[in-house]
């Protein structure tokens, strides 16, 4: 006999109703937020007059008075124009042209979405990151019923405290990441040719994305040496996201005249020296900013050490798993600029959190698997609340 509980559990039971819940969570996020500002969707972009010349900018760019502004705004630069050449164009200075152009495909869809008015564009890219959350969810549903779970556990996958920063200041993690998860189930329908695709759009959206490629040819490696027949990932998806990376990297240095890689701040150096100089900014905490900080934190190191806890009996990928471990690597020899607030440290860890996410939908111990996603539900809540009205 069906109970009602259980008919309920099962209509829900579906990536879609992942995605529907998935949506009306954003979209509220979206829809306060607007409310919160006049309704105006530039300050999503959070743009400062250090980089903008008030007289030459787009009218309705909201600007605010002796600040930086956000990275935000260097992606509303190409989303005007996605080719452009120039560094300085709109009344908008691109601090390193050839650096901030490597992450093209976020501002190049909205772009086409907005069929190029530059009016619209702001609100197009809203409404991309908006699509790539929802995609997010469905996908999350999809991998938690592959794991044999209740695919309502995707959520731990879509509603990730990251995304709302992500999606505060119009930030490309959402789509690469939603990419990544496309590339990822794609390869699970054994669908080589359409996850390598993924795969390379994911590469554009976010070069940290190679690492998926990396995580691949990790696995492929270590099967080889212990003789057993690999699993299903094509070559395709190791060589052609590796072969897109460079030629961006090569089609960008023709373009502006520096490598894009080497451009930006130096962000990589000793492991823990970063997270060292967190905890000597932080710890003890004084003020509520430095204890949100620190409580934040606190939250990813538990839920890394979760995520190592339940990987060897996890059902998860090994190219999930692989990967989960090469991105922490990452985390841990990122300098200071990622740790000096949650916008950086959030950001970084999008993959391992979300690969990670992955790999606790498949493990045995429930127990863990609830504190985790409780624990996940109250950082971003909290981050709700603070980033609905934040600038």
């Amino acid at each position: 006999m069906v109970t009602p509980r259980q008919g309920i559990a099962d209509r829900f039971n579906s990536p879609l109703a992942v995605m529907g819940v998935t949506g009306i969570c954003y979209s509220v996020f979206i829809l306060l937020r607007l409310a919160c500002h006049q309704y105006d969707p530039t300050v999503f972009i959070v743009a400062g007059d250090a980089y903008v010349d008030r007289q030459n900018a787009p009218g309705e760019l909201k600007i605010s008075a002796y600040q930086y502004g956000y990275d935000g705004l260097f992606y509303y630069r190409f989303a005007l124009d996605p080719f452009t050449s120039k560094q300085k164009d709109f009344g908008i200075t691109i601090d390193t042209p050839s650096y901030r152009h490597q992450r093209v495909l976020y501002p190049l869809l909205s772009w086409l979405l907005s069929f190029g008015n530059a009016h619209a564009v702001p609100a197009a890219m809203i409404a991309v990151n908006f699509i790539g959350l929802c995609l997010i969810g469905y996908l999350g549903g999809q991998y938690a019923r592959k794991l044999d779970q209740h695919a309502m556990w995707g959520l731990q996958i879509a509603l990730y405290p990251g995304f709302l920063l992500s999606l505060s200041r119009n930030l490309t993690e959402i789509v690469a990441i939603s990419l990544v998860l496309l590339g990822l189930f794609f390869l699970h329908k054994e669908k080589g040719t359409a996850a390598a695709i993924s795969l390379c759009l994911a590469i554009l959206a976010r070069e940290t994305s190679l690492l998926i490629a990396a995580g691949a040819m990790a696995v492929l490696g270590f099967e080889s040496l212990r003789r057993r027949k690999p699993q299903s990932v094509p070559w395709l998806c190791i060589v052609a996201p590796i072969a897109t990376y460079m030629i961006w990297q090569l089609v960008l240095y023709l373009h502006w005249g520096h490598i894009p890689v080497l451009g930006g701040t130096p962000n990589i150096g000793l492991p823990f020296q970063g997270m060292a100089y967190f905890f000597a900014k932080n710890f003890p905490p004084l003020d509520a900013l430095q204890h949100r900080y620190f409580r934040e934190f606190v939250f990813l190191a538990l839920f890394t050490a979760a995520v190592f806890f339940s990987l060897r009996s996890s059902r998860a990928p090994d190219l999930v798993k692989a990967s989960f471990v090469l991105y922490f690597l990452l985390i841990t020899v990122l300098q200071k600029d990622f740790w000096r607030e949650d916008f950086g440290y959030f950001r970084a860890a999008t993959e391992l959190f979300v690969l990670g996410a992955i790999i606790m939908l498949g493990s045995h111990r429930r127990w863990l698997r609830y504190t985790v996603t409780a624990a996940t539900a109250v950082i971003w809540i909290s981050l709700f609340r603070i980033t609905v009205v934040l600038i």
